[in-house]
């Protein structure tokens, strides 16, 4: 008979290097990271600490990296207009590619691969820093929004070359900063801007959850989707809770939020092609799933959920309709659909960061929605008293009910 999990003899030294070889499996692409983690679980008590320490070791370079980056920015930055242009190119010419050497050799020479990736997230901001100080010494306007499209070309493929997470969630920031700073040259009503910017955020958080769960389905790729994912479904679901909020559709009515103001070309191509894109992607995914012959489980569901919001978000553009309880209430329910839909989503795919942000989005709706019915109602001590009842007694059934779908997941084994 197998003896159980935490009776085998096995050898100290193999659980010591379990969880690094893991993570190395994972980034090669021979593994995914639900297989990797239920390796992980076949040794619960021995490999997490290990894991854990990992981990550790990682934010803290992270965090070193990032001061030690806006240390050296601010120190040139505050100098900048007292040294000679030529020295100023020269130290970028040269200070860039040598932390990028200094990262390589870190990382894939001499074996300290989580204090190589900080290095080269080093060598990400001081490139970024590189671009804006480039563009000061020659006039060009620190919030010129070229300059953040230029810094996300050079970090995306730093990402996918060196297959740091760090960096490519700081590319995948850097996009959406972009397009932030592209906005007040797309838009010119001031006014229109949350009828317009969220809906556009809600559907680039939908392209960026497509393009998580497309790269899922490539052995090649498939290390870089749970950023995407993550990122995409906040994305989204934050727009999404913004548009909840009544107050928007009492202070604006128009007939059409596209006609207020000037909008640019470049705003519909974005939103269009974003829109087309997200939904490509999803369908891409499914048929890759179906012609490998492994189910589709949540995917069907995910594409619907998706047109569901790219419907309402282009009803709420182009068809604004007089009523300010309309929209309120049709994003009011996405918003508890799409919770609903992401606990269920993470029990069948065994991820545990789509549970928690659905739990921390039920959370803070409830919180909001408190607050925007009971404010003007009550008495304002008695409004605070009642939020702190809610918080405590909503943080503890949360996580109660949390623990319980986490116990379920691992004794029952989820489905990817």
């Amino acid at each position: 008979m197998e003896q159980p999990n935490a009776e085998r003899n096995v050898d100290r030294k193999f659980l010591d290097l379990l969880p690094a070889e893991i993570e190395s499996w994972q980034g090669q692409g021979l593994i995914t990271p639900e297989q990797g983690q239920a390796i992980v679980d076949a040794y619960p008590v021995q490999a997490s600490p290990r894991g854990s320490y990992g981990r550790l070791v990682t934010i803290l370079a992270i965090l070193g990296a990032v001061l030690l980056g806006l240390g050296v920015i601010l120190f040139f930055a505050s100098n900048w207009d007292g040294i000679p242009r030529a020295v100023k190119l020269s130290l970028l010419l040269i200070g860039i590619p040598t932390t990028y050497i200094i990262g390589y050799w870190l990382r894939y020479r001499r074996g300290y691969p989580r204090v190589g990736v900080a290095a080269l997230f080093l060598a990400a901001l001081f490139y970024g820093a590189g671009v804006h100080l480039v563009a000061q010494a020659y006039n060009v306007p620190v919030n010129d929004p070229r300059l953040f499209l230029f810094w996300f070309l050079g970090v995306l493929p730093l990402a996918y070359v060196t297959r740091s997470q760090a960096i490519l969630v700081l590319g995948i920031l850097l996009f959406l900063a972009s397009v932030g700073f592209w906005l007040p040259l797309w838009l010119d009503d001031l006014e229109a801007i949350p009828f317009l910017v969220f809906p556009l955020y809600l559907v680039l958080g939908l392209m960026l959850f497509a393009l998580g769960r497309f790269q899922a389905q490539f052995d090649l790729t498939r290390p870089y989707a749970k950023a995407y994912e993550i990122f995409g479904l906040l994305t989204a679901f934050g727009a999404l809770y913004l548009l909840t909020f009544r107050f928007w559709f009492e202070e604006f009515r128009r007939s059409s939020f596209a006609s207020a103001g000037t909008v640019s070309w470049e705003f519909w191509l974005v939103l269009f092609g974003a829109a087309a894109l997200a939904v490509l992607l999803l369908g891409v995914a499914m048929g890759q799933q179906t012609r490998i012959r492994r189910p589709l489980l949540t995917l069907p569901y995910e594409l619907g959920f998706s047109l569901l919001l790219l419907v309402a978000g282009f009803m709420l553009i182009f068809l604004p309709g007089k009523s300010d309880l309309v929209y309120p209430l049709i994003f009011n329910a996405l918003l508890l659909l799409g919770i609903v839909g992401l606990v269920f989503g993470g029990y069948y795919r065994s991820q545990e960061s789509w549970i928690n942000l659905a739990l921390i989005f039920f959370g803070v709706d409830v919180f909001a929605r408190y607050f925007e019915f009971s404010f003007d109602l009550f008495d304002r001590s008695l409004v605070f008293i009642g939020a702190g009842s809610i918080l405590l007694a909503g943080g503890f059934l949360l996580e109660r009910g949390r623990r319980k779908v986490m116990e379920r997941m691992r004794t029952s084994g989820g489905v990817i």
